[in-house]
């Protein structure tokens, strides 16, 4: 039987934000059960708190979000994520392989505590430095993106320009007076 290679690998969980804290730590604890159980070392699960999703999942605009770095096969990953996915409290999940090593648990609280999440003050205020650098950004009125660019003004004409026009409605007058 060939031999279960062990990486090392990162998953976000996004949880309902109705839960409390205690039992977003019991799915922690959990998580950390499955993935030793089936041969895995886990790292500490990281609480980052309760956010604002980036958009609606499931009717839901908010969410309690918890990080692990684990080393484990391929197996055991596929097992957490089908607990995961059995779960109803949880709302959506990614898995991320970030070595093809596999590290030691102090090696993985340490990747733990590297994998901060930005606040989202940070977030908002680098997206709108990066959107006026694009020229994108309409500070907050959607309508100022939809405003046509005005037209520049023309240059004046100049006496023959208008004498040549004056005599092309004179030509197109008196035609119209012949029939």
């Amino acid at each position: 039987m060939a031999k279960k290679v062990q990486r090392t690998y990162e998953t976000v969980i996004a949880y309902q934000p109705d839960l409390s804290e205690e039992e977003v730590a019991a799915y922690g604890q959990k998580v950390q059960e499955i993935i030793n159980a089936h041969g895995g070392v886990a790292g500490p699960v990281r609480y980052w708190g309760k956010f604002r999703t980036a958009y609606r999942i499931n009717k839901h605009t908010h969410a309690h979000y918890t990080h692990v770095v684990y080393t484990a096969n391929h197996d055991t990953t596929l097992e957490l994520e089908r607990n995961l996915k059995i779960w109803d409290d949880v709302i959506r999940f990614l898995t991320v392989r970030i070595s093809d090593k596999p590290k030691s648990e102090e090696e993985l609280a340490k990747l733990s505590q590297e994998a901060v999440i930005p606040s989202p003050e940070d977030i908002i205020v680098s997206e709108i430095e990066e959107f006026r650098e694009i020229g994108v950004y309409t500070g907050g009125r959607p309508e100022a993106a939809a405003e046509p660019e005005p037209e520049p003004e023309p240059e004046a004409e100049t006496q023959t320009e208008k004498e040549a026009e004056k005599e092309t409605e004179d030509a197109d007058a008196s035609e119209g007076d012949k029939e």
